[in-house]
């Protein structure tokens, strides 16, 4: 497999050749765009440097009626001939006069009456209504064009270019078609990138002819080659040939090219020609797209062919395994030689699963095509949610999949790691209030954004809203929908496609409300429910709830119990899934206070006898054999709420935080996290109730409330890795005076 520190990036020709004029030159209707993937330059323009695996609307940026990713960076054509751009700019690629880099649209220097773009790592084209071309950005081996090697953070005139059509930004080499039908290629050499028949070393700072080409409609540029489009509808390729990406049917030849890689004296050996080529049994072709080591094809019905690498699927016949391997020979120290073999297909084949395509674009290890609905299809590599599935960011396919929340989509363009659409504008949620509501749902929650005037769908998770109503292009309305317990997202949804999960539309379905509390007896018709524990509403309603504790404090008490008449103190055991055990002979001791109608606040527990592998434990300030608790929170919660059981959730105030520590002799241990105990009142409006925390090999069970996440207890020793530990105790909650647990109905 090919060395690589950078991501080729070419949207489809079919979009980077397209022009903004219109027949009677009045610029045309631009879009908004969105993007999808990686991030870490800032490269999707969200004012962030946060990867995506679903659209995400492009900040303060529209009327563009192309798109280009050069990686790192990418470039916006906008409706009045001018261009902006965003993310990495250590050589100047932004073209703003800096190298600063920017997470949001910055406008190229001295640019305007641009017709294309196209960038590539570190630099960028821009194709001018006249047919010169301007370049900006790094310049190490003559990319720009200009007769130098010196960077540029503006825009520089490419040399001797006057009649160009279309243009394409390669790695370190650059293409352009000139009206007549020639190509002309300037930059890097080290495969006959130039494809001038003049062989496979040097560079030129300045464009030379491509060799043997005079019907060239369209160009685009992969990692060290490239594929040229004929006006008859055939393609031609020169450059490398490792992974079969010049189409000949065969990873080998016509000649055989020399590189030396890595940190030690190793000589890779490749296939590659310094003269256009053949692609073998393609015709009917409408566009081009060249990715890292692997090309598409746009046929005029429809279908994609793709040939050259398949790592990762990129390739879209359904597999990551071939149909075929190359080989790239390797010789290192001592004349030993190697094979690297990896998967593809040195000729075209179809693209599964995939008819309708108007457009194409191909990035480093994915591929991307623009559908006649509008959608659009990725596949490949997904290790950064460059696929926009929404599934997550790993793994690949080698099957098209549908890019989540997008339609209406005009063009297309893949980057490195991150993809692009330019179309209608994306709905997008700023701010839900409340942020909450019960499960049972009937909530109204008020929904701020942008583009809202056009909503068709309000959903909360993967439920309709029970209603909406759109106030206006910025706010909406929307009733919530029962749910179980647990947090979702909210999606607006409109014909342009749908919102972007973020964190800024979780709304959280809450159980059924616990209270502490007492239910007393009031006058007839006074009350709200009709049994004297206040659980069933309505009747002659003599029955009230008062929520909380008249003395707003709560104690733990120690409990024994009895065998044979010797009392016994009971143990808490803190048990690793391995077995290892912090263990203490009595315990349950602890107040706290009460924060809230079922939450407890400052609760700290104190156990005593503590031992741990026959060693004394003890927490800091504490006596021989005791423990104490950091300050602790706990809260009520529905267990199972059809049998009527309660649980409550123990944690550190302090989060993250310690739920405790000690010194056992030489090993200190750290409990973190939380648990779940049942809990049981003793009797209606008896002192208290009992709360068991019950363990088994390793793991607190309960461990979870009704539909909510589990709380987790892990445990270190000796400062080792943390290991899920179960939690065992029974004690007494103590009111100091008649409480009861009831919910709110």
């Amino acid at each position: 497999m090919r060395r690589r520190i950078c991501a080729v990036v070419m949207c489809a020709i079919a979009m980077t050749a397209v022009t903004s004029l219109a027949a009677d030159g009045a610029w045309a209707t631009g879009y908004y765009p969105a993007g999808w993937g990686a991030n870490g330059s800032g490269q999707l323009g969200t004012g962030t440097t946060t990867k995506s695996n679903v659209p995400v609307p492009v900040r303060e940026v529209s009327e563009v009626t192309a798109i280009a990713s050069g990686g790192d960076h990418t470039l916006a054509l906008l409706a009045n001939g001018t261009v902006e751009a965003w993310g990495a700019n250590e050589s100047g690629q932004l073209g703003n006069g800096t190298t600063t880099g920017s997470s949001t649209a910055v406008t190229v220097k001295e640019l305007s009456e641009v017709v294309a773009i196209s960038a590539a790592p570190g630099y960028s084209l821009a194709l001018l209504s006249s047919g010169k071309v301007m370049s900006w950005g790094a310049n190490s081996v003559g990319q720009l064009g200009d007769g130098t090697t010196t960077s540029s953070s503006v825009p520089v005139e490419v040399k001797e270019l006057t009649e160009a059509s279309a243009i394409s930004a390669a790695p370190e080499h650059a293409l352009a078609v000139l009206k007549s039908g020639a190509v002309m290629d300037w930059g890097a050499n080290e495969s006959g990138d130039l494809g001038t028949g003049g062989g496979y070393s040097g560079k030129s700072t300045v464009p030379v002819e491509v060799s043997e080409l005079t019907e060239a409609a369209a160009v685009s540029g992969g990692d060290g080659y490239s594929v040229a489009l004929l006006k008859g509808g055939t393609v031609r390729a020169w450059g490398e040939n490792a992974f079969g990406q010049l189409g000949t049917g065969s990873p080998e030849g016509p000649s055989v090219c020399t590189r030396e890689v890595g940190f030690i004296k190793q000589i890779e050996y490749y296939g590659c020609s310094d003269k256009p080529v053949a692609v073998t049994g393609l015709s009917g072709v409408s566009a081009i797209a060249a990715g890292g080591d692997h090309v598409l094809a746009l046929l005029s019905g429809g279908g994609v062919k793709s040939w050259g690498s398949n790592y990762a699927g990129e390739l879209g016949d359904g597999s990551t395994t071939g149909p075929s391997s190359c080989w790239i020979d390797s010789e290192v120290e001592f004349g030993i030689v190697i094979g690297l073999p990896g998967p593809c297909s040195p000729s075209p084949l179809a693209v599964t699963s995939l008819s309708g395509a108007v457009a194409i674009g191909a990035g480093e290890y994915h591929s991307l095509a623009l559908l006649s609905a509008g959608t659009v299809k990725a596949w490949g590599d997904n290790g950064f949610g460059q696929l926009g599935d929404g599934a997550g960011e790993f793994g690949y396919t080698g099957t098209p999949t549908s890019v989540s929340g997008l339609a209406e989509v005009a063009a297309i363009a893949a980057g490195g790691d991150d993809s692009f659409s330019i179309g209608a504008p994306l709905p997008t949620i700023g701010s839900i209030s409340p942020s909450s509501g019960p499960a049972s749902g009937g909530t109204s929650v008020e929904i701020t954004g942008t583009n809202l005037s056009s909503t068709t769908s309000v959903k909360f998770g993967s439920t309709n809203a029970t209603s909406f109503t759109v106030h206006s292009s910025t706010s909406l309305t929307a009733v919530a929908p029962a749910h179980k317990p647990g947090t979702v997202d909210i999606v607006v949804g409109t014909s342009a496609g749908k919102s972007a999960p973020s964190a800024s539309d979780r709304y959280t379905y809450l159980p059924e409300t616990l209270e502490f509390g007492r239910c007393l007896k009031v006058g007839s018709g006074e009350g709200a429910y009709k049994n004297a524990a206040c659980t069933e509403p309505g009747g002659t309603a003599k029955y009230a709830w008062h929520p909380g504790l008249e003395r707003r404090s709560i104690t733990i008490l120690d409990t024994t119990e009895t065998v044979e008449k010797v009392v016994k103190p009971k143990k808490v055991t803190f048990e690793t899934v391995e077995k290892v055990k912090l263990i203490c002979q009595s315990g349950g001791g602890g107040t706290g206070e009460i924060s809230g109608p079922s939450t407890l606040g400052n609760l700290v527990l104190t156990f005593s006898g503590c031992e741990l592998g026959g060693s004394k434990c003890s927490s800091a300030g504490a006596g021989e054999g005791e423990v104490k608790t950091s300050p602790l929170q706990a809260s009520l919660g529905w267990r199972e709420s059809e049998a009527n059981t309660v649980g409550l959730a123990i944690s550190p105030v302090a989060l993250p935080g310690a739920f405790l520590e000690a010194t056992c002799g030489s090993s200190t241990v750290v409990l973190d996290g939380g648990a779940i105990a049942a809990i049981t009142p003793v009797d209606n409006m008896t002192a208290g109730f009992s709360v068991k925390f019950k363990q088994s090999k390793g793991k607190q069970s309960p461990e979870s409330f009704q539909g909510e996440a589990a709380e987790v207890l892990s445990m270190s020793v000796a400062g080792g890795s943390f290991e899920q530990a179960g939690l065992g105790f029974d004690s007494l909650l103590n009111g100091e005076e008649e409480a009861e647990i009831n919910t709110v109905v």
